[in-house]
């Protein structure tokens, strides 16, 4: 994808099953979609040489280890 120059935006997308979580509390649903939006948030970091600093810390913090470390 593209920035959008003038709104400084980068549209992006994530799948996630969520069959699995039809009963799943909101603590389940969260840490779910967390673990698979951290790791899209790194690497789309990585590839406009983004700043991960504060990724990192709340990665660690919710307990999602950086897919790079």
């Amino acid at each position: 994808g593209r920035i959008n120059s003038r709104h400084k935006e980068l549209q992006f997308a994530v799948e996630v099953d969520i069959a699995p979580l039809k009963r799943a509390s909101t603590q389940e649903v969260k840490a779910a979609f967390l673990s698979v939006l951290i790791p899209a948030l790194f690497h789309i970091a990585a590839t406009y040489h983004l700043p991960t600093k504060e990724l990192g810390d709340f990665s660690r913090a919710v307990g999602i280890p950086n897919p790079d470390s």
